[in-house]
């Protein structure tokens, strides 16, 4: 067992009774006493009252559970958390702070505790290559300059060719941010700079970012949030249609807006979506290989034509 999957157990195991000695945890759980009582306390870190009782018949004894209204929820509801949970598990945490796979697994582990609901432990170890507290900071900063309507500026980073390498150039923006989007597991904060034009800039190449004492008016005609759909922020939305064969389980998915699946034959079907960027439509066609062909638009078709060309190119 993981450390999460025995600190759930220990909990459902206490609930049951009134006090269990140290001795037996320890051999329940198959790790030494001083691993039991890290496990206690992560439990009362998230607020369980249990008591270390010491001595020759001491033990563990829990008193109290944290207040969490588990009991407002139906049982489809406590899944469709669950099952959401256990997604957010599954992601890239590169927008989270690092404690957030933690605060997950403490989250579910409490909701196993009050309804039964099965819990998980595993998750993506993906994340962005960026300080993930400077990351954070950057965030915090531009989310309160768009509640107090406050400019700020920004020193940003930004890919620029010179002649054939490829250099980080930095720029500077006075920015009126109007709002922060998640886009491909990535945050964008969306605003206009001081040429009043609009600009979707990605967090994670901010080099900088202050507060001015400055305060700015919001332009009416961009708090519609016109670029933003079900299914993301349209930085670029791209139309696709796609042929896709021996692969019905695409099916299953909704993959954006306006999605079209029209049957050709039992292992061949027509698939019509718009994708909320460019870029997750070419990196959805991408990683079903040769079951995708792309039957429009024309400039997709001869991106991905290009890429597979230099794919092969590496394997001569």
């Amino acid at each position: 067992m993981t450390r999460i999957k025995n600190t759930l157990d220990m909990l459902q195991y206490l609930s049951q009774r009134k006090e269990v000695s140290l001795d037996t945890l320890s051999q329940k759980y198959n790790v030494t006493k001083r691993t039991i009582q890290r496990m206690r306390d992560d439990l009362v870190e998230i607020g369980y009252d249990i008591e270390t009782k010491y001595g020759p018949f001491g033990g563990l004894k829990l008193h109290t559970s944290p207040d969490f209204p588990i009991a407002t929820f139906t049982k489809e509801e406590l899944n469709d958390i669950s099952l959401g949970l256990q997604d957010l598990m599954n992601k890239s945490h590169s927008v989270f702070r690092p404690e957030f796979a933690s605060s997950i697994a403490k989250l579910s582990l409490h909701m196993s505790q009050k309804s039964g609901i099965q819990t998980f432990e595993s998750a993506s170890t993906r994340q962005l290559n960026v300080n993930l507290v400077e990351y954070q900071n950057h965030i915090d900063i531009i989310r309160d300059a768009i509640q107090t309507k406050t400019k700020i500026k920004i020193e940003y980073k930004r890919l620029a060719q010179k002649g054939k390498e490829e250099t980080l150039s930095p720029l500077t923006y006075i920015f009126e941010p109007y709002d922060l989007y998640l886009v491909e597991q990535v945050w964008y904060v969306f605003g206009l700079n001081e040429n009043n034009d609009r600009r979707n800039l990605r967090i994670s190449r901010i080099i900088n970012v202050e507060a001015l004492d400055k305060k700015y008016r919001p332009d009416p005609e961009y708090l519609g949030q016109s670029n933003v759909g079900y299914y993301g922020f349209k930085i670029d939305r791209t139309f696709v249609k796609l042929r896709v064969r021996n692969a019905d389980y695409l099916t299953e998915y909704i993959w954006g807006e306006d999605q079209k699946i029209e049957w050709i034959d039992p292992f061949t079907f027509d698939l019509s979506v718009e994708f909320a960027t460019r870029y997750a439509a070419i990196n959805f066609i991408l990683s079903a290989g040769s079951k995708i062909e792309v039957l429009e638009p024309e400039d997709i078709k001869t991106y991905i034509k290009t890429e597979v060309n230099k794919m092969l190119e590496l394997y001569k």
